[in-house]
């Protein structure tokens, strides 16, 4: 089951639809979501207590993988060997 956590904005606005369109591709898979704000959401991921997380500011750190996806915001997950366990593409 992936954890996911986003900052505020992201996640009442616009990770709830995300999340419905990755149901559709699995729709047995349950995702686990929480909002907090950007530092919480930081921390749950270096300390590899969330899968994936969701920013709305740029993250420097060594210990994440960052991406930027859209003008504004940022996902960012803890650098782990990956098991293959949870991979999707969503479009």
């Amino acid at each position: 089951m992936p954890k996911v956590k986003a900052s505020s904005t992201i996640g009442n606005y616009a990770l709830p639809c995300s999340i419905a369109t990755f149901r559709e591709y699995a729709p047995d898979t349950t995702v686990t979501m929480r909002v907090s704000n950007s530092a919480a959401v930081i921390e749950d991921a270096k300390a590899k207590s969330i899968d994936l997380g969701f920013v709305d500011r740029w993250v420097n750190d060594q210990a994440l993988l960052v991406e930027k996806i859209g003008r504004r915001r940022w996902w960012l997950s803890p650098r782990r060997k990956r098991s293959g366990a949870w991979r999707a593409t969503v479009r």
